[in-house]
């Protein structure tokens, strides 16, 4: 015998929300906050002489004992201190570049996380050191008689 009686299948619902900011609300209103991590720290890392994106950096974000690596978005910018308000120390390297830091970088506490603090920091290029390279010149002349000499030059 079959059973005539429909059968109820479980359905999942989506909902979908429009985008809203990391944390708004109206006066009297409790905030709306999203599920987006917000980042502390966000850095645009640029070549002081050509205002260029500096991309495959080191940028290290600390207070205290605290200290992490920022995240590099592989466009010249970096972000870290994800949901974590704080004071912060930025030091940042690159090859071929001076080091930066900057101090007393303060992302407040908001409802919805921290109060994400952007900035540029510019890195100066590395002068280049003189290298001393020596050479040595050997030839044979003619005759067998072979000659050496050697000297020095600074490029």
């Amino acid at each position: 015998m079959t059973d005539a009686r429909p059968r109820l299948l479980p359905i999942l619902l989506l909902l979908q929300l429009p985008a809203v900011p990391a944390c708004s609300s109206g006066d009297d209103v409790p905030p709306t906050c999203n599920l987006a991590a917000e980042a502390a720290v966000v850095v645009t890392l640029l070549d002081a002489d050509q205002q260029t994106p500096i991309v495959g950096a080191t940028l290290v974000l600390s207070e205290g004992s605290y200290s992490e690596t920022m995240s590099d978005f592989g466009d010249g910018t970096y972000a870290g201190g994800f949901e974590r308000p704080g004071t912060y120390r930025v030091d940042a390297s690159a090859a071929g570049y001076l080091p930066a830091t900057v101090t007393d970088v303060l992302a407040r506490s908001l409802p919805c996380g921290p109060e994400t603090q952007n900035l540029t920091i510019s890195l100066d290029p590395a002068p280049v050191q003189p290298a001393e390279i020596s050479i040595v010149l050997v030839w044979q002349e003619t005759d067998g008689t072979v000659t050496v000499e050697t000297g020095r030059a600074f490029r």
